[in-house]
């Protein structure tokens, strides 16, 4: 039998109690719930920063190599191959292979500039120079 108590429907077996507040239950969950989402902007946060710096990187490399071969076309094909040489917290590297000579000159050249940080290489930029 099922009878109304107020506005509410009371079913047999069960109390009413008045409810003023959450239950301890309702909470955790709430807590729990709260918790993830938390948990998965921070990680989200994370992504992010590490994928700002690592654009960072590739930027400042791809100039560095550019500059590098700017140089190195100024230099022309009499250009030498070089060692990893420091520039600020990146290293680079030309590496020159003659193609053509004429004679003992070379008049045709392959350049390469490789730029990394530690042993990541970054960048790399081919060329090729002619007399």
């Amino acid at each position: 039998m099922v009878s109304k108590c107020g506005s509410a429907i009371k079913l047999p077996g069960s109390s009413m109690r008045n409810q003023d507040g959450f239950s301890l239950m309702e909470l955790l969950v709430t807590i729990v719930i709260l918790g993830f989402v938390a948990y998965s902007f921070s990680t989200m946060q994370m992504h992010i920063l590490y994928a700002s710096v690592e654009e960072d990187d590739l930027f400042n490399a791809a100039r560095l190599v550019e500059n590098r071969m700017e140089e190195t076309i100024n230099l022309g094909v009499g250009t030498k191959t070089t060692k990893w040489i420091k520039s600020g917290e990146y290293e680079w590297k030309r590496t020159v292979t003659v193609l053509k000579k004429f004679g003992k000159n070379p008049t045709l050249v392959e350049v390469r500039i490789q730029v990394r940080k530690g042993k990541e290489q970054l960048c790399s930029l081919i060329t090729h120079i002619v007399d």
